[in-house]
């Protein structure tokens, strides 16, 4: 919860890009009818700058959590939240532009060490070259925080473990007869800060590294709502700030998949790709790593108020431990969104994910569930509860088994 709403929570900070992944060309928001149909009497209406329209909004939410640290030994804490946004649309009937910043602000009530900012500034672009072609580019930065729990909290009871993100991505939608070929490259520059515990300071520079990963996907229809797919991708990551001595991480690699994808009529969709990947390293002493992927995302709408989306994905993440080549990760989750009233949404989501460590025989299994319900009161407020359960098996090496509960209350004040 601490590192996003809550609402169509999405796994983060595991590794790669989520671009890395062919259902990345899987539109869910787009296809789950719950969440993207227009509620005039309840969405912003936004404020018109010249040619472009204005969306602010602010969050406010108070939050308590029984596990701050995501520890075997839980300590309790409430906090504050406080999370600004301003996004700029453009108006124009072709081609678009999208600028986005926000900020979450987090304070707690006794742990001070845990407060922390994060922000994020981006501006995406889209060309529309003809009625076949699309051309996409993206600039991102952004401060971020390590997620408590994850594989890349790496420094006991340090502080919130700062890094910046500087990159963007580049993508071109083509079709040509029965064929559509959707290209992309993502570019991130990941900056780490110290680690801080107490007056103590541990340097983590030797994180910092250049990532970039192509993917490209093929697909043909095979009838009328089923279409064959072919995606490739391959990625690289060069540290340049490692330390003398220290193990290099750089790494590179590739996945290929081939599957299905379908629309049966408004029902169902999706896409299911299966098939291989393979991740070999710069350092002599860390095997490569090599075996089945898979990808699969499905949405379901059994009627028109409920949207249920089903994914699982194998991928492999970058190290945070330099003796670790890379994180073999299994990952599925499912969600469903119930418009009990036309302003009163309710959204129920489980995850489920194996982090396999490959240099040390250390394992964990983390379990995630939760309940989210959004009140639209009106154009200009929303109110909003979370309550998300996680429970982390873990054994080996560095094995840090965790269980933990969080509510978050929060309003929404947009324009």
């Amino acid at each position: 919860m601490r590192g996003g709403s809550g609402w169509c929570a999405a796994l983060a900070l595991l590794g790669w890009p989520a671009a890395a992944l062919s259902s990345e060309f899987v539109d869910v928001a787009r296809d789950n009818i719950v969440l993207a149909r227009a509620r005039p009497d309840y969405d912003a209406v936004g404020v018109p700058v010249g040619a472009f329209r204005a969306y602010p909004s602010l969050t406010a939410g108070i939050a308590y959590d029984d596990n701050v640290f995501d520890r075997a030994t839980p300590v309790r804490d409430t906090f504050f939240q406080l999370a600004p946004r301003l996004a700029l649309e453009s108006g124009w009937s072709k081609n678009f532009l999208k600028i986005t910043g926000d900020a979450t602000i987090e304070r707690f009530a006794r742990i001070t060490s845990e407060n922390s900012e994060r922000y994020a500034v981006d501006a995406l672009g889209r060309l529309d070259v003809d009625h076949a072609t699309v051309v996409e580019l993206e600039t991102l930065f952004a401060r971020r925080v390590e997620a408590r729990g994850s594989s890349g909290d790496v420094v006991a009871f340090s502080r919130p473990i700062v890094f910046h993100d500087a990159g963007g991505h580049f993508g071109v939608t083509t079709s040509r007869g029965v064929l559509t070929l959707r290209t992309r490259v993502d570019f991130d520059n990941l900056r780490y800060e110290a680690a801080i515990v107490g007056t103590q300071s541990f340097p983590q520079a030797y994180r910092n590294h250049r990532a970039t990963v192509a993917l490209a996907e093929l697909s043909t229809p095979l009838g009328a709502q089923v279409g064959a797919v072919v995606a490739g991708t391959y990625n690289d990551q060069t540290y340049p700030d490692r330390d003398q001595g220290v193990v290099p991480l750089d790494a590179h690699g590739w996945t290929a998949l081939a599957g299905v994808k379908f629309g049966l009529t408004s029902v169902t969709s999706g896409q299911i790709t299966a098939g291989y990947l393979r991740q070999s390293f710069r350092a002599p002493s860390f095997p490569g790593i090599a075996g089945p992927a898979y990808d699969a995302r499905i949405v379901w709408n059994p009627t028109p108020l409920v949207s249920v989306t089903a994914t699982a994905r194998r991928f492999v993440e970058a190290s945070p431990m330099t003796n670790v080549a890379g994180i073999v990760a299994d990952a599925v989750g499912v969600a469903a969104d119930y418009e009990l009233l036309r302003n009163l949404l309710i959204n129920l989501r489980a995850d489920y994910v194996s982090e396999a460590y490959r240099g040390i025989d250390r394992l964990d299994r983390r379990a995630t569930a939760g309940v989210g319900v959004r009140y639209l009161v009106n154009g200009m407020l929303q109110l909003g509860f979370d309550y998300d359960h996680r429970d982390q098996a873990s054994r080996g090496t560095g094995a840090r088994p965790y269980r933990g509960n969080a509510v978050l209350l929060r309003v929404t004040v947009q324009r």
